[in-house]
């Protein structure tokens, strides 16, 4: 399968809020050491054969870190001063699981002005 194609498929299969959060309380609930293996574990624990969701979540949240390493989002983020990592806008998560990945070179990213505007009319409806 190609890039643009596994790219479609991903864009076509979102996140709904109920298995973002389902999602994000079996990370924080896990004990095993943080990493790419283990998310890709806890997405099979969520979502059970269902690839497309399992390669959506992955995709979608490695996109997300990588935004929120290379860029600042005051507001949206906030530094844990606690063990290092960040403190995420509930908002943002959400936006992340329906919002399209584009192509950057041979990266996928967010449009990071698309991702923040769609995490601000997420709460405005809460």
């Amino acid at each position: 399968m190609g890039t643009s194609k596994l790219l479609e498929r991903i864009n076509n299969t979102p996140i709904s809020a109920v298995e973002m959060e389902s999602y994000l309380q079996a990370m924080e609930n896990d004990s095993g050491e943080p990493g790419f293996e283990r998310s890709v574990l806890i997405a099979r624990q969520v979502f059970g054969k269902d690839s497309d969701k399992c390669y959506s979540i992955n995709l979608r949240m490695t996109a997300l870190s990588e935004l929120l390493q290379s860029e600042s989002l005051p507001g949206w983020v906030a530094p844990d001063t606690t063990n290092g990592s960040f403190q995420v806008a509930a908002n943002l998560y959400l936006a992340a699981g329906s919002e399209p990945l584009v192509e950057e070179g041979k990266n996928w990213r967010f449009d990071t002005e698309s991702l923040l505007q769609k995490a601000f009319q997420i709460g405005k409806t809460d």
